[in-house]
C-alpha cells in the first residue's frame, strides 16, 4: 500500500472512528450488562435454559476486552495535543 493510500485510509478511519468507538466502548458493554440482567432474572424465575444466553454475554464482553487490549498495545500515530 502506497503512502497516499495509507494517508487516505487514515483520514477515512478518523472520520468514521467516533461512531464506531462509541458503539464499541459504550454500546457493546451496555448491551452485555443488559443481557446479563435479563439472563439473571430468567434464571431466578426458574428458566434454566436461559443460561445459554450467557454465551452471548461473555462473547460480547471478551470482544470488548480484547479490542481494548489491542488499543493499548498499538500506539496511535496522531500527535498528542
Amino acid at each position: 500500500m502506497g503512502l497516499r493510500a495509507r494517508r487516505f485510509a487514515r483520514r477515512r478511519e478518523f472520520r468514521t472512528r467516533d461512531g464506531a468507538i462509541a458503539l464499541r466502548e459504550l454500546g457493546l458493554p451496555a448491551l452485555a450488562c443488559l443481557g446479563l440482567l435479563i439472563v439473571g432474572v430468567a434464571v431466578l424465575r426458574g428458566d434454566m435454559i436461559a443460561i445459554y444466553g450467557l454465551v452471548i454475554v461473555i462473547a460480547a464482553l471478551l470482544t470488548t476486552a480484547s479490542w481494548n487490549a489491542w488499543l493499548l498495545l498499538v500506539p496511535d500515530d496522531e500527535p498528542a495535543g
